[in-house]
């Protein structure tokens, strides 16, 4: 059996954070959401159908390279693991669990006119849709002409 594996588009809901543990190894935490979304023809936007919310973290370079990069409200494709992480109730409440996924990769999405414009993420456009959002223009894989990553006319830049 593995372990499940997520990969796609999310927002960052709280500031990021990085902390060292015990032995000194950089640890970044943050609270991402990913949307199940679906383009309305008739309204013309995109609509929310389902959020899933997480705890994130990334470990060593990876954390200390988004914890420079990342802040709430930004939007980043993220590929990572999803595990379960267990603890004793301090109160002596039993096992305690929850998921957390384990980012092994992620990259910052810009925002275009319309997102500085106060749409994105939480904000005016029925949280996040994907089309609002473009990859850097350095990045080989982004689809950038125009429409902006989820737009239903956009073929796949592979």
């Amino acid at each position: 059996m593995s372990i499940p594996t997520i990969q796609g588009i999310a927002g960052i809901l709280t500031d990021p954070t990085v902390e060292a543990t015990p032995q000194g190894t950089p640890i970044l935490k943050l609270f991402i959401a990913m949307n199940d979304s679906r383009y309305d023809e008739q309204e013309r936007k995109w609509v929310t159908m389902k959020q899933f919310a997480v705890e994130a973290v990334a470990w060593e370079k990876t954390a200390e390279r988004l914890g420079n990069v990342l802040s709430k409200g930004d939007q980043i494709y993220v590929e990572g693991r999803l595990e379960t992480q267990s603890w004793e109730d301090k109160n002596g409440g039993g096992k305690r669990s929850k998921p957390v996924l384990t980012i092994r990769t992620a990259r910052k999405l810009e925002k275009t006119q319309s997102q500085n414009n106060g749409g994105g993420f939480g904000g005016n456009n029925s949280g996040g849709s994907a089309n609002s959002w473009n990859a850097p223009a350095e990045d080989p894989w982004s689809s950038n002409t125009g429409g902006g990553w989820g737009n239903p006319s956009d073929q796949p830049a592979f």
